[in-house]
């Protein structure tokens, strides 16, 4: 294994021998490919090192920003949910959290005039267009927005935890959250 060393910190890492591949500016060090070198780690006086570990309000930063991407990952699988009789997805993403409301609204706006007639158009992640009636659309937004809002709710409480771990500077309680 041979790593490219760029500023004393290993920027990449290859299998094949890089000699006479690139650019004789380029700085490789060949090590044993058993040992654990990765990318970001040192390389001083002939070795390799690990970085440090981040402070701990770094740590609590990537922590927080770890449970963003995965509360926006759960946000985009979206709500398995049956419509107009076929199973499909709603879909949560923060783009369509807008559209819901406003399909929710239309909902409660036609159910008080008293239309019980299947004209309000929806679309899920199968992209047909099916059409509701206003008490089955406000059914389908509820529930969409119940669980965006269980999402929220996860989410928060890690974040929470994060920052009670924080405060109390108990670094290993910062590495437990997980989503």
């Amino acid at each position: 294994m041979w790593a490219r060393i760029d500023s004393g910190q290993v920027v990449e890492i290859t299998g094949k021998d890089p000699t006479g591949r690139f650019h004789p500016s380029m700085h490789w060090e060949k090590f044993d490919g058993r040992s654990k070198v990765d990318v970001g780690w040192r390389f001083e006086n002939g070795e390799f090192s690990a970085p440090p570990a981040p402070d701990i309000t770094e740590l609590a930063a990537q922590k927080r920003a770890e449970i963003d991407t995965a509360r926006d990952t759960e946000l985009a699988k979206g709500l398995p949910h049956e419509i107009a009789g076929e199973q499909d997805v709603v879909q949560t993403r923060p783009q369509d959290q807008l559209n819901l409301l406003g399909l929710r609204a239309k909902a409660e706006a036609a159910r008080e005039e008293g239309i019980t007639e299947p004209v309000m158009k929806f679309r899920g992640q199968k992209n047909i267009t099916r059409y509701l009636t206003p008490d089955e659309m406000h059914n389908l937004t509820t529930a969409a927005l119940a669980h965006i809002e269980e999402i929220y709710d996860h989410s928060w409480e890690r974040k929470d935890a994060i920052k009670v771990a924080l405060e109390a500077e108990d670094r290993d309680g910062i590495e437990a959250v997980e989503w």
